[in-house]
This record gives C-alpha cells, sequence and structure tokens, in this order.
C-alpha cells in the first residue's frame, strides 16, 4: 500500500508537565476519515490505551504541531490535528505522564477464560444457551466471559471523551486544600482520594496524604483504595445486564435460578427475589462473623450454610442491611451466566467504562506499586492493617479502584450516555424499593429508602443516591445529585467512616456554588461521644463478684460447631483459655460463672466483644456453648463435637454385661462405633458425650464405663436401668 499524507482527527484531553493527553476519534487519509481500529506505536508518540477503538496518546508539548509519523496498516500519518481543546491543568492532570516507571501504559482488560452455558436453573440448559446467545447479539458481538469482540463489533466503548476538567477553576483550592487537610488530621486519616463529577464531564480526581504513612508514598489520583460496599452498586448493574439479556427477572423467586439458596425458614425461600437480595428485605441480619474470617470458603459453601443462619423479620417487613444478600446474588449471577460475578463485572463495567485501574482482589490490590495501605486505631495509636482476603464476599464488597476510576462509574450512574448500563437498569436501582430509618441529626442529609446498592435520600433538599463502605481500615463514601448530574466520592485509608461523608458534602457544596454547611461541627463531636461512650459503657457493664468458673478450665476445651457458621475450637494453653474461629485474632477472658468475653483484636477502640455462654447437661458435661455473634437473633448454639476414643479403647469395651438375670451385650460396628443390646431388642447405637460417657441414640438414657486400676472395665452403669457387671469370658 502506498505511503500518503494524513491527519489524526483527535480530542485533546489534559496536560501533565511536558505531556499532553490526545484521545484519536480517527484518522483522515485524503479525503477519507478512518475510524482507528488498529494499533499504532509511532516512536515520538507513546499510547497508553492499547485496545480497539479510541486511543490516548501522550505528546510533548514542545513537539506539538511538529511533522509525526505513524505507520497505521501501511499507511503513513505526517500531521497531527488537535480538536476540543479544553483547558486546564489541576489536580486531575497532575498524574505521572504515561512513561512513568511508577506505571506504565494501561493494558486492556485481561480476557478471562471462555465458559460454557449453565445446565441449571429455571429452565433446561438448551434454552438457557440460546438466551446467552441472543445477548450476545445484542451487545454488538461481546462474548461474555472472554472480554473479545467478533469482527467487525464495536468492542468495548472509549473512556468518556473529555479529559478530567480542573475544580479549582471554580474555587479557592488553597482553601479546600487546608480543608481537607485538617480533616485528614482531625480524624486521623493518613490519606484519601476524591472525585467529582458535573454536568457530564469530570471536575476533579485528586489525592490528598498518604497511602503509606510509613513510607511517605502520597496518594495520587491513580492510588487504589478498596472501596468496600460501594461495590454493591456495581453488583446490582452486573444484575441488571443480565435481566437486560433476559436471562433473568427481577421479581422471579431466586430459586428458579438457583435453587441451593435457601433461607432458614422455607417459606421465605420459596418467595424470595433477586430484588429482596438486593435490596435488603430478605429477613437475613447481618451474620458477618459467618464468612469474615473464612476466606477459604467458597461462594457456593457459603451459599449452603444461609439455610441454617435465623432470620431475625420476615420477607420484606423490615430493611436489614446485609452482605450476605449480595453474595448470594452474585452466586445468582455466577450461574446463570455460566462464569463468574468476576468475568461479569471486568466485561460489562469495568472494561467497557474504562476502568483500567480496578480489579477484584486484594492479591491485584497489593501486588499494584500504587495501592493504599488500610489503618484502624488499635490500642490507642493508628496502625496499618493487612488487607483481609474476601474472594467469596467480592459481590458485596470486592472492588477496588481509584478516583480517576471512580470519576467514570459516577458518570455512568448519572447516565452520561454510554451504553454500558441500560436506562432501565439505572431506573430500578435508583428507585426505593424499602424503607429504612431516616438519619438522625442531619437536616441537610438524609435518606428514607433503599434501592438497589444505594441509599436514596436528599441533600440541601435535592434528591440524593448515597453509599457507604467499609473494610479492613478502608472507608468509603459517595453522594450523588442526579437532578443537577453532579457526583462525588471520596475514597479513604482510615477507620473514620464520618470522615469521607463530611468531604464529600464539601465537595457538593463547592460544584454546586453553594454556602458551605459545616458538616464537621456535627459529626465529629457525635463520633467522639460515641467512642468515649461504647469505653465508658463497657467499663460498667455488670460482672458479679467472686463468680469464678464452677469447675477447671480443661473441662471448657474442645471443638464447637454451628452448621452457619462453622467451628469455634477452645484449647487449655497453662492456666490460659485460647479460642480460634478462622482467621480471626482473638482472645478469651472470664466474665462470670460460665460466661466468657470473646474479643476480636481486629476491630478495637475498644475491641469487639461477644459474650459467650457454656452450657450443660443435667449430668454436668458440657454440651454445647451459645455465642452472641448475632444480637437480632439472640444466642446462636455451638453443639460441641464429641471426643471419640480410639478404636483400641473401643475393643476392650466390647463384651457381655449382666445385672442379676439381665444381660446387656456391647458391641463394635464398622469398627468405630459401639453398640447396646439387650435380649432379642435391636442393637442401639451408642453416641459418645465424653470421655467413656455414652449417650443411647433416640433414647433417653446414657452408658458410662467405669475402668479398674488395670484399665479394664469395672462396670457400666446405664441410666436409668441399673448398674452392669462385666460376665466372665467362660460364661459368655
Amino acid at each position: 500500500m502506498p505511503v500518503r499524507p494524513g491527519e489524526f482527527i483527535a480530542t485533546l484531553g489534559f496536560i501533565s508537565g511536558d505531556y499532553i493527553a490526545i484521545e484519536l476519534a480517527s484518522i483522515r487519509l485524503g479525503a477519507v476519515s478512518v475510524p482507528l481500529q488498529t494499533s499504532a506505536t509511532p516512536s515520538n508518540l507513546r499510547p497508553v490505551v492499547a485496545e480497539t477503538g479510541p486511543r490516548v496518546l501522550a505528546v510533548s508539548v514542545e513537539n506539538l504541531g511538529a511533522a509525526a509519523e505513524i505507520d497505521v496498516g501501511g499507511e503513513t500519518v505526517r500531521k497531527l490535528v488537535v480538536c476540543d481543546y479544553v483547558p486546564g491543568a489541576g489536580a486531575a492532570a497532575r498524574r505521572s505522564p504515561p512513561s512513568s516507571p511508577a506505571r506504565g501504559p494501561a493494558a486492556p482488560v485481561p480476557p478471562s477464560p471462555r465458559c460454557s452455558p449453565p445446565t441449571c436453573g429455571s429452565g433446561p440448559g438448551r434454552e438457557r444457551a440460546r438466551l446467552l446467545g441472543d445477548a450476545k447479539e445484542r451487545r454488538g458481538g461481546l462474548i461474555p466471559g472472554t472480554g473479545a469482540s467478533r469482527p467487525g463489533s464495536r468492542g468495548f466503548p472509549g473512556p468518556p471523551r473529555r479529559g478530567l476538567m480542573d475544580i479549582w477553576e471554580t474555587m479557592d483550592r488553597e482553601r479546600v486544600d487546608e480543608f481537607i487537610a485538617g480533616q485528614l488530621d482531625a480524624w486521623e486519616v493518613p490519606g484519601c482520594a476524591i472525585a467529582a463529577v458535573r454536568g457530564g464531564e469530570g471536575e476533579l480526581a485528586g489525592g490528598w496524604g498518604y497511602r503509606d504513612a510509613e513510607a511517605g508514598l502520597p496518594v495520587t489520583p491513580d492510588t487504589l483504595f478498596s472501596v468496600a460496599s460501594l461495590t454493591k452498586a456495581f453488583t446490582a448493574s452486573v444484575i441488571g445486564a443480565l435481566a437486560d439479556d433476559g436471562l433473568l427477572e427481577w421479581d422471579r423467586p431466586v430459586r428458579d435460578y438457583a435453587p441451593d439458596v435457601r433461607l432458614h425458614d422455607p417459606v421465605v425461600t420459596e418467595r424470595l427475589t433477586i430484588t429482596d437480595l438486593l435490596a435488603h428485605r430478605s429477613g437475613l441480619p447481618r451474620h458477618d462473623l459467618a464468612w469474615i474470617g473464612h476466606p477459604d470458603r467458597s461462594r457456593a459453601d457459603l451459599v449452603r450454610r444461609l439455610r441454617f443462619l435465623p432470620l431475625s423479620r420476615d420477607l420484606r417487613q423490615a430493611f436489614q442491611y446485609c452482605n450476605f444478600g449480595y453474595l448470594a446474588a452474585g452466586h445468582v449471577a455466577d450461574v446463570v451466566s455460566g462464569g463468574s460475578w468476576e468475568e461479569l463485572a471486568r466485561d460489562r463495567l469495568l472494561g467497557p467504562l474504562g476502568m483500567t485501574r480496578s480489579n477484584l482482589s486484594v492479591g491485584e490490590l497489593v501486588a499494584d506499586p500504587d495501592h493504599a495501605t488500610g489503618y484502624l486505631r488499635l490500642r490507642g495509636e493508628v496502625r496499618p492493617v493487612p488487607p483481609r482476603p474476601r474472594p467469596a464476599m467480592a459481590p458485596g464488597g470486592g472492588i477496588n479502584s481509584c478516583a480517576a476510576d471512580m470519576a467514570r462509574w459516577l458518570l455512568a450512574q448519572l447516565g452520561d450516555g454510554t451504553e454500558v448500563l441500560s436506562p432501565a437498569t439505572r431506573k430500578r436501582q435508583h428507585a426505593p424499593h424499602m424503607v429504612m430509618g431516616a438519619r438522625k441529626g442531619l437536616r441537610a442529609y438524609s435518606r428514607s429508602a433503599y434501592g438497589l446498592g444505594w441509599s436514596i435520600g436528599r441533600y440541601r433538599d435535592r434528591p440524593a443516591l448515597m453509599h457507604s463502605g467499609s473494610i479492613d481500615g478502608f472507608k468509603a463514601h459517595c453522594v450523588l445529585l442526579p437532578d443537577d448530574g453532579a457526583g462525588a466520592v471520596v475514597l479513604t485509608n482510615g477507620s473514620s467512616r464520618l470522615m469521607p461523608l463530611t468531604v464529600a458534602c464539601r465537595v457538593l457544596d463547592e460544584l454546586l456554588g453553594a454556602e458551605r454547611l459545616d458538616l464537621f461541627s456535627v459529626l465529629k463531636p457525635r463520633a467522639d461521644a460515641a467512642r468515649t461512650g461504647a469505653r465508658q459503657a463497657r467499663a460498667a457493664r455488670r460482672v458479679v463478684a467472686g463468680a469464678v468458673p464452677p469447675r477447671p478450665l480443661a473441662e471448657y476445651a474442645g471443638v464447637y460447631e454451628h452448621p452457619g457458621y462453622g467451628t469455634l475450637t477452645v484449647t487449655l494453653d497453662g492456666d490460659v483459655l485460647k479460642p480460634a474461629f478462622g482467621t480471626m485474632r482473638l482472645s478469651l477472658s472470664h466474665r462470670h460463672y460460665e460466661t466468657f468475653d470473646l474479643r476480636w483484636h481486629e476491630r478495637d477502640d475498644p475491641p469487639a466483644l461477644y459474650p459467650l455462654t457454656f452450657v450443660s447437661d443435667p449430668d454436668g458435661d458440657i454440651t454445647a456453648l451459645d455465642a452472641r455473634f448475632e444480637a437480632s437473633v439472640g444466642p446462636l448454639r455451638f453443639a460441641r463435637i464429641p471426643e471419640v476414643p480410639g478404636p483400641g479403647v473401643l475393643e476392650r469395651l466390647c463384651g457381655t454385661y449382666a445385672m442379676g438375670p439381665a444381660t446387656v451385650t456391647i458391641a463394635l460396628r464398622a469398627g468405630r462405633r459401639l453398640t447396646l443390646s439387650a435380649g432379642r431388642g435391636p442393637a442401639l447405637d451408642l453416641e459418645p458425650v465424653r470421655g467413656l460417657r455414652f449417650r443411647v441414640k433416640d433414647r433417653p438414657g446414657t452408658a458410662e464405663f467405669d475402668l479398674d486400676d488395670r484399665g479394664g472395665v469395672a462396670r457400666l452403669v446405664v441410666q436409668p436401668t441399673g448398674i452392669f457387671y462385666p460376665k466372665p469370658a467362660e460364661a459368655q
């Protein structure tokens, strides 16, 4: 193909130092305008985005207008024409140039393994496969689970056409910088990232403070934070995409798609819909300890345990925030798509929106060189804490993102014209589905209902959508004002949940050009009083003086199990009982009688505390413990797993025992279970209780073996029948 002159038709985004960002829409070759579809890597222009569609290039400012040569499929383009110049060089522009060693060129979303259509759900696998195929066609060739497009399809739409504008053009930067620095100091938060949008454009993406306080590393617009429960709106959007594709219906029972999603009440299970799960109205309370300490549990395993978690309300009776609802919704997405929630989130949201920095796991977060360290107040000091892996709960809080990417998400939720979210999905997400308690004491900022991944309320008498997020040293808050086309999100790496709200509202005031509201003077005293009050209440808790444990500590040691929560193990180390429950850092101290305090040290100032009360049977053996892990449902019963004697011990217990003319026979079944038979009656299974005490299965009685000094059986006490003695071998 002959080489001939041409022009780039491009959009100028932002200026950063000596670099300028360009979004290339097409190439003009002679009289023909050709969409830019093939990769171009010139020596003097550095691509940042390499997937098909618009290219973002960085060009040295001093070379702007100079001759440039790019080979595009054999064609050479010698001239660069820049259109739609947007002035401004602010926080969003102060990111590292694309050639910065800290961050190389952004890569396209990596392809994920192709998945076959599911065969389970409401209908035959053939019908579901047809629906999947139809959905692919409607999306212009995008294939779920691959991140790829068929030849000739439009593929992922590019990121928003305009670069992030500079909010400092309309506000006093020094004043706001001073405000944010003061908030970081007052709330003891190391750093924060802020994104703001208005009128369909990015207004601000910046960082303040430190992503790593010990190393003195600053927060940038690209610094990754956990957005925690802000993920919930993403999950609702994923479900909306599946509904748009005809793969599920919002108000159809979940059992039609995923029969393994069963709640404690079968009547609730029959009526439960995906909307109930996403609107926190399933009747299921939080039960967070059932998943927090168990990163090894799969999403399917946690779904299976839902049927053992007691409900606190009837279906649609009350708003009860519950992360498990979003885990179950993610599981439904896994089933109906034949892939995974993670694939759907990447292929349907993050990739199309150009959120190339965002990821979905703790491993990806910590592997990124520009990620924030989470901090919590522990034992009176702000300390770094490692992030907790939570792969199963990712649909409820697994996304990690940055200010620059979150600006794109705000624009999509406000309806910026992209095709990523359908108008129907956005409308359903933002509509009220469940009444919730109003926030007290904040007239300017109130909430009244919950949508799907969003709380619904008002800010300064304007309709508002809002949500907060909190996990492992990260706090976030997001507010959208749909009527104004404005929104702000604040990501922090500290333990204060009210600081992001305070800053987000201040940014909104600047966007609106409104009088600044002083939320800090209301929220900070409230937070301080709550912390002090919790300490004082803990110190004033009722403890019965002199009520020591009624038995040796060794008798409390054992393994206790709840079918929904798993196993809680108590061991004796010297004169201290030590608990173990998943990966949580715990300690156990005596309160009074048979009640102990379980302290969770990763939730400090003051540490989270859960009372445990050991339960014994009429014979005085500890058979269970009651744990108050979920206040709204009362104590949860963890049954003690019996200590089964070894096979050699069981064999020595076998034989015939006599009480006068009456006899009973003890035998070993399958080499591991004792049985008791009397006369011609059926053999009854003996279930171990403790030591050599056994419970007669399905009978109100026990059988206990007493040993003599030589280790032989001296007698067998059968309650309530009598005392039997070993029958001599010759008599047997």
